[in-house]
């Protein structure tokens, strides 16, 4: 005879308790967040009804659709005027990958969150699914793929961010990847040999600000050689630290030229913090930042063209920073 042990009728009390103590906490934190949420919705919902992949496809706005690779890489061709041929569908997949046709090669659009070298002694390439790293072989989706389409080339694109070798002057990816510094810049400058680098160190992201053309204001590593000074504007100077866990961007009004007063600082991986020192510090590129009560955010950073806050903007009740690299 089976027997079916209940719930003991303390841990039913207990339950009870903790749902009691704690409710006024997670309501005032429902109270918050939805405001802060229904926000967002309505300035990505704004932004995606004016992009030109809506205007293309119009396809019904869902949140997490402006991150989409297909999205971001349609937009940043879309806004410099490349021939991509995408599917009349966008949904459209080859062996359930997205993909678009630029020139006589067909781009796939990974299904993969990583890719790296096995850890087993083998060195063989391999891509993270869902958690699962398996190797990139012969029998990987272009192959496949490649035999559907014979006259054209086919290749992954693959934002540098997603890879995890640090240097691949080194260890270069397979020949069927093609490696973009983001999707919004696809086919921008891929001959550029530093997107090639993940700086290891402050002092290595130094060697690499010093090697890129047009990158202005003036930088310095800071006498322990932990950080970097970057006086981009003689009254902003942007503090930069590269560590393998977690590095550092910070954003300062210099008052009376010496005295830093913090506006906003941010934490982006290893593998992003170049990319975004070459948004904020290229020439013709602006940094917009507002301040509020103490707590700074950055507006927007990039191509000073696409950028659509205007350099006299007014904030109400706080502080606005309209940065361009000149």
């Amino acid at each position: 005879m089976r027997v079916t042990i209940g719930t003991k009728w303390y841990d039913k009390v207990l339950t009870v308790l903790l749902i009691v103590i704690f409710s006024p906490l997670i309501l005032f934190l429902l109270l918050v967040a939805c405001p802060f949420l229904a926000c967002e919705y309505r300035r990505s919902k704004k932004a995606y009804d004016k992009s030109p992949y809506y205007a293309a496809f119009k396809k019904k706005f869902t949140m997490g659709i402006t991150t989409d690779p297909v999205y971001r890489v349609y937009n940043g061709a879309a806004a410099r005027n490349l021939p991509l041929r995408f599917p009349d569908h966008v949904d459209d997949k080859i062996d359930g990958l997205s993909y678009f046709f630029y020139g006589d090669t067909l781009y796939l659009l990974p299904n993969f969150e990583q890719m790296g070298l096995s850890e087993d002694g083998r060195a063989v390439w391999q891509v993270n699914c869902n958690g699962e790293w398996v190797d990139f072989g012969e029998d990987y989706a272009a192959t496949r793929v490649q035999a559907m389409y014979p006259k054209h080339t086919v290749k992954f694109l693959v934002e540098r961010s997603m890879i995890t070798v640090c240097d691949l002057t080194v260890t270069p990816p397979p020949a069927c990847v093609l490696v973009t510094q983001s999707y919004e810049t696809a086919f921008e400058s891929e001959d550029a040999a530093l997107k090639l680098r993940i700086p290891q160190s402050s002092a290595d992201l130094y060697g690499m600000m010093c090697a890129t053309p047009d990158l202005c204001g003036e930088f310095e590593l800071t006498e322990d050689g932990q950080g970097i000074r970057w006086r981009i504007r003689e009254d902003i100077q942007i503090t930069l630290g590269v560590d393998l866990r977690d590095c550092y961007i910070g954003v300062d009004k210099l008052l009376f030229g010496k005295i830093e007063s913090g506006i906003t600082h941010w934490h982006p991986t290893v593998y992003e913090i170049y990319g975004e020192v070459c948004e904020i510090g290229l020439r013709g590129n602006v940094l917009v930042l507002s301040q509020r009560a103490g707590s700074g955010a950055v507006l927007y950073s990039g191509k000073k063209g696409d950028c659509p806050y205007k350099p006299d903007k007014k904030v109400l009740f706080g502080k606005y920073y309209y940065i361009e690299a000149k």
